[in-house]
């Protein structure tokens, strides 16, 4: 028999740098779990996903320490990180995925527009995929040459969410609003 010290260090070698974070931010959750408030959210949310009942400002403020604790930087594996935070069920770890994202957005490449894309086609339904919608706008001010031909892309698509983005990612460019694509759309 191997003594425990062993077997919890061989556990320990073999978890990705992303899974501790992922028990890290689980942690956190459990913590502030309400799961009588989860049900609610899941009932609102038609059964779709479930919830550890804690709410939108709560969640920000929970990953903001996680992303400071964790000492999260630029040059993280995001990308992996962003998809580990969506395999999970509770919605909280999709919340949590997008507060990361629009905390490292205005420094990623045109190449990310690929990550945000994931972001609304994965788990999609209106609560995360309109807090995509404000991200992909903020991608797009960054490189306005990604807009004719991903929205036109996105509209073709057979996928509703994709086009809701192409309509509404102009949202807070108020008068910088683009009115001649939003009305080929």
């Amino acid at each position: 028999k191997f003594p425990t010290e062993k077997i919890i260090f061989v556990v320990k070698t073999t978890m990705t740098s992303n899974d501790l974070l992922f028990t890290d931010l689980l942690t956190h959750f459990q913590a502030n779990a309400d799961l009588e408030y989860g049900k609610k959210q899941s009932a609102y949310l038609r059964h779709k996903f479930p919830f550890f009942g804690i709410r939108h400002p709560q969640i920000k403020a929970i990953t903001k320490d996680f992303i400071k604790e964790n000492n999260l930087a630029q040059d993280s594996d995001l990308q992996s990180l962003i998809e580990k935070l969506y395999e999970a069920e509770q919605r909280e770890f999709h919340h949590a995925a997008l507060v990361i994202t629009e905390r490292f957005i205005k420094k990623q490449s045109t190449d990310f527009i690929k990550i945000l894309e994931f972001l609304i086609i994965k788990q999609s339904w209106w609560d995360t995929v309109d807090h995509a919608a404000k991200l992909v706008g903020m991608h797009f001010q960054r490189y306005p040459e990604l807009i004719t031909p991903t929205t036109k892309r996105w509209m073709e698509s057979e996928n509703m969410w994709l086009q809701r983005v192409s309509i509404i990612f102009q949202l807070r460019y108020r008068k910088k609003t683009d009115w001649e694509l939003l009305q080929q759309y």
